[in-house]
């Protein structure tokens, strides 16, 4: 089945941000932004079913909650749990990631930059009525997680001990 892409106004085409992305990271052929934003979806998954039920003021969806899944479609989600949200753990990874990998200087324009789609999707994901600020809040907080968890792991070069290269003549 073929699910279709709403699109019914600007915060529809900013949600959308999170399809870019991962096109993004498949025609670049960098797979480890696939592989670690899939982690941090797992995560971002085990919390929302662990948080269901649980205090609604945080946990819940907020009232009236409609269309929220990626693709801006899958009808009334006012019932579900929308800790932490998936849209902005999914764009803060990507945007800090790419960040981190570029090994610019982490100033704050470059920080502010490489974060104006989380800025976006944020503000579109509570003006769609889909999430209330604590779930974005901290679902951008697990995205960064992960991103500084991939540049610790992957991007970062590991140091080799001088003593041990005494076998070559440099």
């Amino acid at each position: 089945m073929i699910t279709k892409i709403k699109i019914k106004s600007i915060y529809d085409l900013i949600s959308l941000i999170v399809l870019f992305l991962n096109f993004y990271s498949v025609f670049s052929f960098q797979f480890e932004l696939l592989v670690f934003n899939g982690l941090a979806l797992i995560v971002h998954k085990y919390i929302k079913d662990l948080s269901f039920g649980l205090y609604p003021t945080i946990f819940k969806r907020p009232d009236g909650a409609i269309d929220c899944d990626i693709f801006n479609s899958g009808g009334i989600s006012s019932n579900e749990s929308g800790f932490p949200s998936g849209h902005m753990t999914s764009v803060s990874f990507y945007m800090n990631a790419i960040l981190l990998k570029s090994n610019k200087e982490l100033t704050i324009k470059n920080i502010f930059l490489y974060n104006i789609p989380c800025i976006l999707m944020g503000i579109a994901r509570y003006n769609k009525n889909c999430h209330n600020l604590i779930q974005i809040i901290f679902g951008y907080l697990l995205g960064i997680s992960f991103a500084y968890l991939l540049n610790i792991l992957y991007y970062t070069p590991t140091p080799t001990p001088i003593k041990d290269l005494h076998f070559l003549k440099i």
